[in-house]
């Protein structure tokens, strides 16, 4: 073109080819000027001067990009088109609710398993983004006469977070978790990840309290304090150096070092040891004399009373 244009107008030159596929370099551009990505167009303000600019054109090579997606999300990003050489395709995949994406697919062929995509276009290329529905999974929430679990069973969309809570009835306590939510231990509260078909069930019993002794102990088998209802645990009591164990106290009853203790109830357990002067302990109260096998009067019990009575 030549025309006469005032100092500072600014001015808007677009350059055209033989078809879609051209680029364009501009010569002798004024200061400020701005040339378009695709270098079709140049913006700049009229020097105060005549000025004149030259423009090349060359073929470039158009390539097809076809971009798609199946069902259960969207694709946001370059759209489908023809574009020259070299173009940076961006594409991102967002997959619908309960949807995953699977990834970017030319033909069968997966390219990239990322959500976001970016690369060069050097060819003809046709991309499926592929989503596809999450498996669900069963929750089966085993009901118990000794307390409830909140929440509910049913079917749940892989990876979906589960919250439940154990409750116990009056007088009972709560032991730990059973099935599949084994390993979450004693919290009463915990959060399932839904990756499997999964069983929950929760224990509840009864407190063992074990009545300490400065001469001596009461070992558990299994160790512990609360236990399931109906659990049998075993006490084994064990005097200290130059004691002995002389009997049980409490719930259970016997002189063997080693008794069992059926669960069905809160149980209190205690034992009662003789030290080597003879002398008998008992932290509960238990009093008379120690008499060895003719009769003779060999010490004292050294009496204490039951906390509350």
């Amino acid at each position: 073109i030549d025309e006469s244009l005032s100092s500072d107008s600014p001015v808007t030159l677009t350059a055209k080819g033989a078809s879609d596929a051209f680029e364009f370099e501009w010569g002798n551009l004024p200061a400020g000027a701005e040339v378009s990505a695709d270098t079709k167009t140049v913006t700049f303000n009229m020097p105060g001067s005549d000025w004149a600019i030259t423009v090349t054109g060359k073929a470039t090579t158009l390539w097809k990009l076809e971009v798609s997606q199946t069902e259960g999300g969207t694709v946001a990003g370059t759209e489908s088109g023809n574009y020259p050489d070299g173009t940076v395709v961006d594409l991102t995949a967002t997959p619908n609710e309960n949807y995953k994406f699977l990834g970017w697919y030319i033909g069968d062929h997966c390219e990239e398993e990322s959500e976001h995509l970016t690369f060069a276009l050097e060819r003809d290329t046709s991309l499926v983004a592929k989503f596809e529905e999450k498996a669900k999974y069963a929750l089966t929430i085993v009901s118990s006469e000794y307390g409830t679990i909140a929440g509910e069973s049913g079917e749940y969309y892989e990876g979906t977070k589960v919250t439940l809570t154990a409750t116990p009835n009056e007088g009972l306590v709560f032991v730990g978790w059973g099935d599949d939510a084994a390993p979450f231990g004693k919290a009463t509260e915990i959060t399932l990840t839904m990756d499997a078909a999964k069983t929950v069930s929760a224990k509840f019993g009864y407190t063992l309290t074990i009545t300490p002794s400065e001469y001596g102990a009461i070992v558990p088998e299994p160790n512990g304090t609360v236990f399931e209802v109906g659990a049998t645990v075993m006490l084994t009591a064990t005097p200290n150096e130059n004691c002995e164990f002389l009997s049980w106290q409490g719930d259970v009853t016997g002189d063997g070092a080693t008794t069992t203790v059926t669960m069905d109830q809160d149980r209190t357990v205690a034992a009662l040891y003789k030290d080597n002067k003879g002398r008998a302990h008992y932290e509960w109260g238990w009093k008379g004399e120690v008499k060895n096998d003719k009769g003779r009067v060999t010490g004292y019990i050294v009496a204490y009373e039951k906390p509350g009575d």
